[in-house]
């Protein structure tokens, strides 16, 4: 029986896993209630799948039907949602004295194991709630199939240009260990989802990691750092190596493996010391652990670099380039450049903005080594030279640090590029995408949706949460006309102690300052544009749900930018708060009747679990162009960051997915040599919307494996 991790991610591409015999019993009732109950949460079942269903006898047809809606249930999101007030979204009644007293009543009475007082629904007139419906087909597959489908993905995303996300890394262990022969990747570009994948083979077998070690073909290993890493994911620390990392001791073999690996890359890297120089402190760490000098005639290229590292007596690649800069030597410097291409490209910039040496020499010299870097570099570099001249007084840099994310504020000392010169940058990094993207296989005839010019590529998803319908980061979602409400939704439960999940919408203008809350502290916050919060409860021992309903039209009189932000007011991790999920559904009208979660409706739903995170800012409604903008930054409350002229971290994250960023439908485009466009009825390969689609803005490990 497959695990039910796996069938969710199974379930998000469209597959329902049959894991039971099919025989000769045929029953159409049966099959048009599991397809009824499959439309109810937003599903059509494919017409292959009632083939499937008509040959399984009753019991099995019963045991597919009630862990299938178990999965989509949980999908969706689709729980015991209770919530404070019973007759939200009808709030008008209410004033800010209601809400106090209520709170109040509610805080002094609320428990671990009991929710205290919670608000009685009150008599109303009660309007018509429409739900906004839009349905995805999802096809019935066998056992087998599901293993053929979780092997392509999870090879996928170890073959991709991406970084694997933390949940898809817990994911991929899982699904090695249950079936430990099955990923056999041949390629792995990404050096840090190659020592996430060393390490989950390593885990797959109980012998010293010496024996371990001993089994596995590490000749892949081509750098010092990813060694580094490597060390640093045995020691159980994160492999990014910028935070808090030790190491473990390891046996004799161990060290001997990794001594003749460092051994053999110092031997054919010339500008080894820049490497180690790199991460210096934990390389002297490494170095003692290793016992380096028990072998200083065994591994004597190794032995050597260590002590030149300790000693701090050498001198590096950069000062090697300052020093070609200083003395107006191009040919040096470019002859220093052209051997590190990753470094060239890191410091273009600077050398665009250099008196001291030609922009067009750095230019021809960078026109050679374009072809050789990554993907993910080129990507970068043309985002950052296509938003090159938009300048502030301040800069804001958003990086992960860890499992989380942080904001770092330094002065603009940077001067306007010429536009000529940014458009020739420009033209080399287009011209190089196209020229790597050549050699790829041919796709023949392709339909490409001018949709896809709002969703972003998935450049970097490390901290990218798993649910129904993720996207990328900064990637911005067309809402549907007819439907003029938004709600927003979260949910939790209780682990061992009381946990309180706080959701709350922030509003921004359009030059990002901040305009008002509707959350756990402002109830009323929103009720001058008719958006009401539905309380805030801070126990959950059965699970609690808290909702915000916005009407975008009304919303726009005062605010440009709405912000959905959770955060954990018991100062829990998200990781360690079960069930844990946030989303977002429309309706059509304000108002109740009914439940107040419809699956039917639901946009996306993601689960909040990240690690040394207790909160996130979720996504983002642009009020005037009716997008829905996709964020998902975990952030922790220790390192709340607030800058000059009222900029904070929200402001900012705004500014930033508002710049120019590669699409979906850009990246397909330098692909142009691969195929030919034409119109979707005559396509033989197809990119759009559609989650069933050859290629759709929910196929990320698809666009990581063979488009970037």
């Amino acid at each position: 029986m497959m695990r039910k991790e796996f069938k969710l991610v199974l379930a998000n591409m469209g597959y329902l896993v049959n894991e039971y015999d099919c025989g000769d019993f045929v029953n159409l009732d049966l099959s048009l209630f599991f397809s009824k109950s499959l439309s109810s949460l937003g599903y059509l079942l494919s017409k292959d799948s009632f083939t499937v269903l008509n040959k399984l006898n009753k019991d099995d047809l019963r045991k597919l039907y009630f862990s299938s809606i178990d999965v989509l249930k949980e999908l969706k999101g689709d729980v015991n949602h209770i919530i404070f007030y019973k007759d939200f979204p009808n709030m008008k009644k209410y004033d800010e004295g209601d809400y106090l007293l209520r709170a109040l009543l509610h805080y002094y009475t609320v428990s671990y194991s009991s929710y205290g007082y919670l608000g009685d629904e009150t008599r109303s007139n009660k309007l018509e709630e429409e739900v906004f419906e839009k349905f995805d087909t999802i096809s019935i597959i066998s056992e087998d199939e599901a293993l053929r489908v979780l092997t392509k993905y999870f090879t996928n995303l170890i073959e991709g240009n991406v970084i694997i996300s933390g949940a898809n890394y817990t994911l991929m262990k899982l699904f090695m260990k249950d079936y430990p022969n099955l990923l056999a990747p041949s390629i792995i570009p990404i050096r840090m989802n190659l020592v996430m994948y060393i390490n989950a083979y390593l885990d797959l077998s109980k012998d010293k990691i010496g024996d371990k070690l001993e089994k596995i073909d590490l000749s892949f290993i081509k750098t010092s750092t990813d060694l580094l890493r490597l060390y640093a994911i045995i020691s159980d620390c994160d492999p990014s190596l910028d935070k808090g990392v030790y190491f473990i001791s390891l046996d004799r073999k161990a060290r001997r493996i990794f001594l003749s690996i460092l051994d053999r890359i110092c031997k054919n890297n010339r500008y080894i010391i820049d490497d180690l120089d790199m991460y210096e402190f934990l390389w002297k760490k490494a170095f003692e652990y290793l016992h380096i000098g028990e072998y200083k005639n065994v591994y004597p290229y190794a032995y050597n670099v260590s002590v030149l590292i300790r000693s701090g007596k050498y001198q590096t690649y950069n000062s090697l380039v300052c020093e070609a800069i200083n003395n107006f030597d191009t040919k040096k410097l470019l002859s220093l450049l052209k051997a590190k291409p990753g470094i060239f490209a890191r410091n273009l910039d600077m050398l665009l903005r250099n008196d001291k040496v030609s922009s067009n020499d750095i230019l021809d010299g960078f026109k050679e080594i374009a072809c050789s870097l990554s993907t993910k570099v080129l990507i970068g570099l043309w985002e950052f030279y296509k938003n090159r001249n938009d300048l502030a007084d301040f800069r804001i840099f958003m990086f992960r640090h860890g499992l989380t994310t942080k904001f770092y504020e330094a002065c603009e000392n940077r001067n306007i590029l010429d536009e000529a010169l940014i458009n020739r940058v420009i033209f080399i990094i287009e011209e190089a995408l196209i020229n790597k993207f050549s050699c790829y296989e041919n796709l023949g005839k392709v339909y490409l949706a001018k949709e896809l010019e709002n969703y972003r590529i998935p450049n970097n998803n490390r901290n990218a949460s798993l649910g129904y319908k993720t996207i990328s980061y900064g990637s911005k979602i067309k809402l549907e006309p007819g439907g003029n409400i938004l709600r927003f939704f979260t949910h939790w439960q209780n682990n061992d102690h009381r946990v309180d999940v706080d959701l709350s919408l922030e509003l921004y203008d359009d030059n990002y300052k901040y305009v008002t809350t509707v959350g756990w502290h402002n109830m009323a916050g929103g009720k001058m544009i008719s958006c009401y919060h539905s309380g805030d409860i801070t126990t959950a021992p059965m699970g609690a749900s808290e909702f915000v309903d916005l009407n975008y039209e009304e919303a726009k009189k005062i605010a440009r930018y709405v912000v959905v932000c959770n955060s954990v007011y018991t100062g829990d991790r998200f990781c360690d708060i079960p069930n844990c999920f946030s989303g977002v559904m429309f309706r059509k009208n304000l108002g109740k009747k009914g439940e107040v979660f419809d699956p039917r409706s639901v946009v996306s739903k993601f689960n909040l679990t990240q690690k040394e995170s207790n909160m996130n800012i979720a996504l983002a409604v642009d009020l005037k162009s009716l997008e829905l903008i996709w964020l998902d930054i975990p952030k922790n409350s220790n390192c709340f960051f607030v800058v000059a002229k009222g900029c904070n971290e929200i402001s900012y994250a705004l500014r930033k997915v508002n710049q120019k960023f590669m699409s979906i439908y850009d990246l397909v485009m330098f692909h142009k040599n691969r195929f030919e466009l034409v119109s979707k009825k005559d396509a033989d390969f197809i990119i759009d919307l559609d989650i069933n689609s050859d290629i759709s803005p929910y196929s990320l490990d698809k666009i990581a494996r063979d488009w970037l």
